[in-house]
């Protein structure tokens, strides 16, 4: 029989069980906590407002402002986005764009 403190060990394979799970559960918390954070702060992508002048399209902001090598997934990322389903864009309205 083992006394910890006040109490006492009765069962040392009941309570080294309880351990053992007790550092698993430990370990993983904090690999999951680790890989949170990591998953997030990699995805921060800072964004710049653009204020759509006369003229302007979709196509020739992702061209000009654009950060893939497609123009095609600017134009879809700015769409997501800023909640634009038909393409279409007016003077006055401000959009956001990824920036690097």
């Amino acid at each position: 029989m083992i006394v910890l403190g006040k109490y006492k060990v009765v069962n040392y394979k009941r309570f080294r069980s309880f351990v053992m799970v007790s550092a698993i559960l430990a370990v993983l918390t904090a690999s999951v906590l680790i890989y949170n954070i990591t998953a997030f702060s990699v995805n921060c992508n800072t964004f710049i407002e653009i204020p759509v002048r006369d003229g302007d399209t979709i196509w020739n902001i992702a061209r000009e402002y654009g950060t893939s090598d497609s123009i095609r997934q600017d134009v879809y990322t700015i769409m997501k986005l800023n909640n634009i389903e038909d393409g279409m864009i007016y003077p006055g309205q401000v959009i956001i764009v990824p920036s690097l």
